[in-house]
């Protein structure tokens, strides 16, 4: 069975090579940020497992970040970021969407740079899957149901912050994650699983 598509695939590593590209380029400071607060928006792809396959999505993270939650001269900084994210996943009679709650922790190094920020990251979050989704025979003519289920979400991983501007970085990250989520309806069900979870996009750092 393949776990990824090739679309993922290229996702994936647009968010490698820019994280690639942030930890080649270098100017210190220990923090992602000028600016206290950080606003990041994000494209995201990621998978979900209703039965017995795997189904692909795309969508948006929004989060805020609170760049400076703990800082030092010797271990660097920590910053924590909360926020949400939404992710369609279609695949034939499967149409299910996801919406996560994120809880997003990040450990900055020193690297003797301020233009380049790689880090670690941890993340939990709660989640809440719903739509139509196939039972595992649904190729061999059950229709499709209707249902909804919570989970929860733990991941880790990292990526690196690039500065473009005073205010503005380019980010990027890939995390492993395992979800596991409730009964989705009564011939549907959710396997605990292993997948990932890669974005890219842009912060914004405030006040001035």
């Amino acid at each position: 069975m393949t776990l990824v598509t090739s679309t993922q695939v290229r996702f994936a590593r647009l968010a490698l090579a820019s994280a690639a590209l942030a930890a080649t380029v270098a100017p210190a400071v220990p923090a992602q940020s000028a600016q206290p607060f950080a606003v990041v928006l994000s494209g995201v792809q990621t998978t979900i497992a209703p039965g017995d396959r795997r189904i692909p999505g795309g969508g948006v993270q929004l989060m805020q970040r609170f760049s400076r939650a703990y800082a030092s001269e010797t271990f660097g900084a920590v910053s924590l970021g909360l926020g949400g994210q939404y992710s369609r996943h279609v695949r034939a009679s499967d149409r299910l969407d996801l919406s996560s709650l994120i809880i997003e922790p990040r450990w900055v190094p020193l690297t003797g740079t301020s233009r380049v920020f790689p880090f670690l990251a941890f993340s939990t979050a709660v989640q809440r899957v719903s739509g139509r989704a196939g039972s595992s025979d649904s190729f061999a003519g059950t229709a499709p149901v209707r249902g909804s289920a919570w989970g929860v979400r733990f991941g880790v991983g990292g990526g690196a912050a690039l500065r473009l501007t005073r205010r503005i970085n380019a980010d990027a990250s890939l995390q492993y994650v395992r979800q596991t989520f409730g009964r989705f309806a009564p011939s549907v069900s959710f396997d605990p699983t292993m997948t990932y979870a890669a974005t890219l996009g842009v912060s914004i750092g405030y006040p001035r």
